[in-house]
């Protein structure tokens, strides 16, 4: 279950959180820069956005439960990140298809902060052809179905 800061303390749970909440906050403008410069329509239904949701849920998700912390997923596209973001926003819809799907919540490793991962190869003009090349998607058969 999800359990606030408050929640956790005094119960054993207290952790010291290191986080450089200025260049988070940083990263985070930048991502969602290059979210509303991007040229698919991601504010509203769309075909880029279904398209978006389907590789989000048929390809990253399954690929990023398959990760570890020694060997982090390669950045997703900008706007499988725009939907990451999005499905993230919900926390409790996130657990729960999380957990349906593969038996636990998904998400960033430690060290890694999803919002410069999901930008910087965010902007076309800002890939090399190996970049993107590096980006080729393969079918899964777990797709997680998004409530």
């Amino acid at each position: 279950p999800i359990r606030t800061m408050q929640a956790m303390q005094g119960r054993g749970h207290e952790k010291q959180l290191s986080v450089d909440l200025v260049r988070q906050a940083a990263d985070h403008r930048r991502f969602l820069a290059a979210v509303h410069l991007s040229p698919l329509s991601l504010y509203a239904r769309s075909p880029d956005l279904e398209r978006a949701i389907n590789d989000y849920s048929r390809i990253f998700l399954p690929l990023l439960a398959g990760w570890t912390a020694a060997s982090p997923p390669p950045p997703p596209p900008i706007e499988v990140a725009w939907v990451w973001q999005l499905h993230k926003l919900d926390p409790r819809a996130y657990e729960r298809d999380c957990v349906k799907a593969f038996g636990r919540v998904v998400g960033v490793h430690p060290g890694q902060n999803p919002f410069t991962a999901a930008t910087a190869c965010g902007a076309p003009a800002a890939c090399s052809e190996e970049e993107e090349g590096s980006r080729e998607e393969e079918d899964q058969t777990t797709a997680v179905s998004i409530t």
